[in-house]
């Protein structure tokens, strides 16, 4: 449908904007261990896949040091530089850094913490610093990995509309500011959480449509890629959430339908072989167990203790962290999380009760396993911390089913009862998504300025007499945001009104197409 290509592209462009005034925002290295991701991507674009791992002290224990061969001016002791006057530090700006170089500088030895991880997303965004200097090659590798951020989430939207206008409401609240705000950073965990968002909603559509386009099979196949290749934990969350999606919207007739198509048998394949390739990978070089760990880890039972208590914590920094963890973290507004919360709280309730038996069940069995991961993760590897954003390849399936619930429900009601003003209903909380993502991701992006323009903790985004060493102006950085967010609240709120101006429940598809 070329609706849906012309929608594609309108939300890669959006995402491009937002992302890149984001990109731009944060100071170089000021995304969560970005110093040790962009070394091991400038590494493997010149063709340097090491791997093997020896361990050192760290900042909090153990860690796991790669040796890799860079270019001096982008060695990891130059990329801490970056941040080592400003992180942590209240009240400093973070234009007391010092200007990245001009030129790449001789081959050195540097080593990384990350050198166990797959190469594909390093490689691609690497690929800029094979011919810029650390001055413009860091904004250009994230500006790469904005681009596949766009790009997964311009599927993921793409998919929601054939789905109805309560799943795109979910894929809204699935892409939290704290989830902008990784992607816009050298950090491969963005895609890996963009991808994911792909996977369930483009799943979705193809357990619930069959005989959809071959496009949209090559879609789910290159969401599931990106899922299994981004990091060495997406070998087991494409098994979960795969699991998931079948248990929550496949049968057998459509599962059968499925099977027969010759499309769906290679895209199968494809997507096994890009499994085996990276399952391999993590298994040779023990990725999983290759990550930084804390020099006194609690007992098991302790770990379970305190994730359990962290778990608040853990769910407001998938809302809203903005900052490398830990490090005088910086967040939304608290008024703007618990929104953000509410929201995703009032699409699940609505799912549970008007979804069907299965549907409930499942939406029920998503949060308790979002809840769960963190504190199974405690008890089997308390050495590690755990962070919020590890658990967001599941946790943003919740909206994105309760969402796609609703929409099923709404078509159950319709054939029942024509003028049924569900559409209008559905359409108000698209509306409602989109405000508050526009509100959220703009009080967002002010926040990181203000905290590079005036130190942290700061409530002003003023910048007279503020020093900013980024590639633009701050005010211009704020006009794009602003851009942005007026965009995506006005896509919603034509949709709304589209919708009002119906008079019965006829039309599903166009009353969609208005958020396209």
């Amino acid at each position: 449908m070329k609706g849906d290509r012309r929608w594609w592209w309108a939300v890669f462009v959006l995402g491009l904007v937002v992302g890149t005034t984001w990109a731009l925002s944060v100071p170089p290295s000021g995304g969560p261990d970005e110093p040790a991701h962009i070394v091991k991507a400038v590494g493997v674009a010149r063709g340097d896949l090491s791997t093997d791992v020896d361990w050192h002290p760290g900042w909090i224990g153990p860690a796991p040091k790669t040796s890799i061969d860079v270019p001096n001016r982008y060695a990891h002791s130059i990329m801490i530089e970056q941040t080592s006057c400003w992180m942590g530090v209240e009240h400093q700006p973070s234009s007391c850094a010092p200007p990245l170089a001009d030129d790449a500088g001789a081959m050195m030895t540097t080593s990384t913490y990350v050198g166990a991880y797959q190469p594909a997303y390093y490689a691609l965004t690497g690929l800029p610093t094979r011919f810029l200097p650390p001055a413009k090659g860091v904004f250009a590798a994230r500006l790469v990995s904005v681009a596949i951020g766009a790009a997964l989430a311009a599927s993921a939207w793409a998919s929601a509309r054939r789905l109805g206008p309560s799943t795109i409401a979910g894929t809204v609240l699935a892409l939290t500011p704290a989830v902008v705000y990784l992607s816009s950073t050298v950090n491969p965990q963005g895609p890996e959480i963009l991808a994911a968002i792909a996977v369930w909603v483009t799943g979705l559509l193809v357990l619930s449509e069959p005989n959809v386009e071959r496009r949209i099979l090559i879609r789910l196949g290159v969401a599931a890629t990106v899922l299994v290749s981004a990091r060495p934990t997406g070998v087991v969350l494409a098994v979960l959430i795969v699991g998931a999606l079948v248990v929550t919207a496949a049968d057998r007739a459509s599962l059968r339908s499925l099977w027969q198509r010759r499309s769906v048998r290679w895209m199968v394949g494809a997507m096994a072989l890009a499994f085996a390739a990276n399952a391999l990978h993590v298994v040779a070089t023990d990725a999983l167990n290759s990550v930084m760990k804390t020099g006194d880890p609690p007992s098991s039972s302790e770990a379970v203790d305190l994730m359990v208590d962290a778990l608040p914590r853990l769910l407001s920094e998938q809302v809203g962290l903005l900052s490398w963890s830990g490090f005088v973290t910086l967040n939304l507004p608290p008024i703007l999380v618990r929104a953000w919360l509410a929201a995703v709280a009032a699409l699940v309730a609505a799912a549970v009760a008007l979804g069907s038996v299965r549907q409930k069940l499942m939406a029920t069995v998503l949060v308790v396993a979002w809840a769960a991961m963190p504190v199974v993760g405690g008890a089997m590897s308390p050495e590690v911390g755990w962070q919020g954003r590890y658990g967001l390849p599941v946790g943003v399936g919740i909206p994105i089913v309760a969402g796609w619930a609703i929409d099923r429900w709404a078509e159950r009601a319709v054939s029942v009862r024509p003028g049924l003003p569900r559409r209008k209903l559905a359409a108000g909380a698209l509306f409602a998504a989109t405000a508050l993502s526009g509100l959220c991701l703009l009080a967002g992006q002010a926040k990181v300025m203000s905290r590079n323009l005036h130190g942290q903790p700061s409530s002003t985004f003023a910048s007279r007499d503020a020093r900013w060493n980024g590639p633009l102006t701050p005010n211009l950085l704020f006009a794009g945001a602003l851009a942005g967010s007026v965009v995506l609240t006005g896509s919603g709120a034509i949709a709304f009104a589209r919708e009002l101006r119906r008079t019965d429940g006829a039309g599903a598809e166009e009353a969609v197409s208005a958020a396209g």
